[in-house]
């Protein structure tokens, strides 16, 4: 089965996905690299870069191959199947992105614990700006659907 992604005018193919990423994360090209960024992760300190390297995969594919700001994390891990192989610790990788706040999911932005605690300022008894801004916040955040 070919996969492929489409936004507004353009689809983009998994090919090409595979392709922008390997360009944009060389390091992924070296045999010992890629295997340690595919292997499970366990949340040690020590696996801090392994984190980050995640992270800036996941923003890369939500701002430059998708261009969008949310995808479920099945397609994500779907869509980052590199070399046949898709990232063992990715679900472990974005629940530690989600605890840290780099990405948010879907169903946090329907409670208004999430927007008392990050945006006191939105969160109004009456519609107002804050409430049309609260409803759409999810086209400015990186969201796990």
């Amino acid at each position: 089965m070919r996969l492929s992604y489409s936004n507004k005018n353009n689809v983009v193919k998994k090919e090409e996905i595979e392709k922008r990423i390997l360009e944009r994360f060389s390091n992924l090209n070296d045999n010992q690299q890629y295997h340690n960024l595919f292997c499970s992760y366990d949340f040690h300190e020590n696996e801090k870069n392994m984190l980050e390297f995640w992270k800036d995969v996941i923003e890369f594919l939500f701002e430059s191959v998708k261009n969008t700001h949310g995808m479920k994390l099945e397609d994500i891990i779907e869509t980052i199947k590199i070399k046949g192989k898709k990232p063992l610790g990715l679900s472990n990788i974005t629940n530690k992105l989600i605890e840290d706040g780099d990405l948010i999911p879907s169903s946090m932005l329907s409670n208004d614990l999430y927007y008392k605690k990050y945006f006191p300022e939105l969160v109004q008894t009456k519609e107002s700006w804050g409430g049309w801004m609260k409803r759409n916040i999810s086209k400015y955040c990186f969201i796990i659907i």
